[in-house]
């Protein structure tokens, strides 16, 4: 169905078929599949123009896009002709052309013009809205897409700092600590923060275990501020155990002086 306009006059509430909404539905929509102007036509290899106020219609068409039955469908046709609304004929045995009769009185080409001009303003403003409400959609999707990250990144600092040893205040106050100090990085630093972390609690562990000196953890604010996640710890290697020096075989000259038995 062609995009535009179409024009209904002020008296069809005057008229018999305003009675009848479901009769009256089927009548508008002829109108809307009528041409605007005249066209081109392809229809079963036939190549044909389609003049102004006519369409290609056939009764099972009809009865498919309107939902009733045949019969039902070609009583309101045969009404519509004996109304002279409406003109039927076949062209070429097999294509059905539907005419609105009077097309002209109420789709006047005199205000074609005037008809063009408000469809452009329309269709602009149509789009001009689809426009804003995609910009919204997309505007929404980014925010719901964001939110979502913020929270695993919420998420993400929450497992770091229980997973962190020492003292420390509640997520709200680390949180937004965190933020304040690194306020253009703190989204690049979060991922850092967990790796760092068991980087220094391998190192912990390896001093510990060769008993040397090892720090108190300090305040998570502090590990913080500090930028600690950037810290280079060093690398034990761990000493492999010697294996003891294997003793000479002993010889056996015999039981005889000088090693010969006599």
């Amino acid at each position: 169905m062609a995009a535009g306009w179409i024009k209904i006059s002020r008296d069809l509430p005057n008229h018999w078929l305003w009675q009848d909404a479901e009769r009256l539905k089927w009548w508008l929509d002829l109108l809307f599949m009528a041409q605007w102007e005249d066209r081109q036509w392809l229809h079963d290899s036939h190549i044909f123009t389609l003049k102004r106020g006519q369409m290609v219609a056939s009764i099972l068409f009809l009865v498919e896009r309107w939902g009733r039955s045949k019969s039902t469908v070609i009583a309101f046709l045969k009404l519509l002709e004996k109304e002279q609304m409406i003109e039927r004929k076949v062209l070429y045995r097999q294509t059905p052309i539907l005419t609105i009769c009077n097309y002209e009185s109420y789709q006047a080409l005199v205000d074609t013009q005037t008809d063009r001009q408000a469809d452009s303003q329309t269709d602009r403003q149509a789009d001009s809205q689809l426009d804003r409400k995609k910009e919204i959609k997309e505007i929404k999707e980014d925010k719901n897409n964001n939110m979502a990250e913020l929270s695993k990144l919420e998420e993400d600092f929450e497992v770091f700092r229980k997973a962190y040893k020492g003292n420390k205040r509640g997520f709200k106050a680390e949180f937004e600590n965190f933020k304040k100090k690194y306020p253009k990085e703190w989204q690049q630093i979060i991922p850092l923060l967990m790796p760092a972390l068991h980087r220094m609690e391998e190192w912990r562990a390896a001093a510990s275990a060769r008993g040397e000196f090892v720090p108190q953890y300090a305040m998570l604010q502090t590990w913080i501020n500090q930028r600690r996640w950037e810290t280079e710890y060093p690398t034990f290697v761990t000493p492999q155990p010697q294996s003891k020096p294997q003793e000479p075989p002993t010889r056996n000259y015999g039981g005889g002086f000088g090693g010969a038995d006599y």
